[in-house]
């Protein structure tokens, strides 16, 4: 590597440093570019840099999309992703279906869009028209049922904040005010009201659960109430855990991480914050990964940075494969 080649990525290191987020070293670049590339195995949507990402297991960049302004992704079947992407000049969307290799297989039109999720079959759903409707693509981008098959309208007249989907193939609506629209059937939904403000909503194979401003709650698949935690410090965020044991409450500072369910852990960040994160998920116990909005982080048990991947400019959605491990330690 020459002279120049290294110092422009040490500028791009310090630059991403400075957004709260970079870190690594020559010797992990050097280590690393002898691997040899693999399949995608996480996805990186880089608003920014107007683009796309995909890296191997290593973290190294395996495929780089040009995209206009990507808002979302999720896996797609095969090993691809499905985009997001917010047309410019209009409040209009479009998704894009593309394969592992980075080639376009679809596109088309999102009316209103609010947010996505995986349906786990290689398809996806998308919260549309002003959070009034849902949407749903099956794996090859067809239609399964387009976004009048569900009214999802609160019972104040207003559209769904946010769609949560559990590990189930549930999904669950929800409105900030605290309305909560467990979906059954193609145009049936359940309805709670916690009357207070609900600021996330996360899924795993039990059912739900609910962080309020005070509380968190666990709920079964059918919105009973099964256990009850004050909620932690600042809490602002929600991320299944992926062992199974619980959810992991991050705080809006983003200095720090606890597991809450069967048991409680808490990950302390010493030198970097995760404020903005945009995927949070455990590796095998010993390492945490995360996309925030300059790097892609990878800290240890105690808090410290191991090899990551910086210099993007705003990372602002990834979609991690089933079977993604862990990266190569430096």
């Amino acid at each position: 590597m020459g002279m120049s080649a290294r110092a422009r990525i040490d500028r791009r290191a310090v630059l991403a440093a400075a957004m709260g987020a970079a870190f690594g070293s020559a010797l992990w670049w050097k280590r690393a570019r002898r691997t040899p590339l693999e399949r995608v195995a996480i996805w990186l949507a880089d608003r920014g840099a107007g683009q796309v990402v995909g890296l191997n297991s290593e973290l190294l960049h395996r495929v780089v999309i040009p995209v206009v302004h990507p808002v979302a992704l999720q896996p797609a079947s095969g090993g691809g992703v499905w985009v997001v992407s917010r047309l410019r000049g209009a409040d209009a969307h479009e998704w894009l279906l593309f394969d592992a290799s980075g080639e376009l297989r679809s596109r088309g039109e999102l009316a209103g869009f609010r947010c996505s999720r995986a349906d786990g079959r290689g398809g996806f759903w998308a919260l549309v028209r002003g959070g009034m409707g849902l949407e749903r693509r099956g794996a090859d981008g067809s239609v399964e049922f387009g976004p009048d098959a569900r009214e999802l309208r609160s019972t104040d007249g207003r559209g769904a904040s946010k769609l949560a989907a559990n590990s189930n193939g549930e999904l669950l609506a929800w409105c900030v005010q605290g309305e909560l629209g467990l979906i059954e059937g193609e145009k049936s939904v359940r309805r709670e009201c916690l009357r207070e403000e609900v600021l996330d909503v996360c899924g795993d194979d039990r059912g739900w659960w609910v962080l309020t401003e005070s509380r968190l709650l666990e709920l079964d698949s059918g919105l009973t109430e099964r256990r009850v935690w004050r909620a932690p410090e600042r809490a602002a965020r929600l991320f299944e855990s992926s062992t199974g044991s619980g959810v992991w409450v991050l705080d809006r500072l983003g200095k720090r991480a606890t597991l809450v369910g069967d048991r409680t852990r808490e990950w302390r960040t010493r030198k970097w914050r995760l404020a903005g994160v945009s995927a949070f998920r455990e590796l095998n116990h010993e390492a945490i990964l995360a996309a925030a909005p300059g790097a892609l982080i990878v800290l240890d048990r105690s808090g410290e940075p191991r090899a990551g991947q910086g210099g993007f400019d705003h990372l602002v959605a990834a979609a991690l494969a089933s079977d993604f491990g862990s990266p190569t330690r430096s």
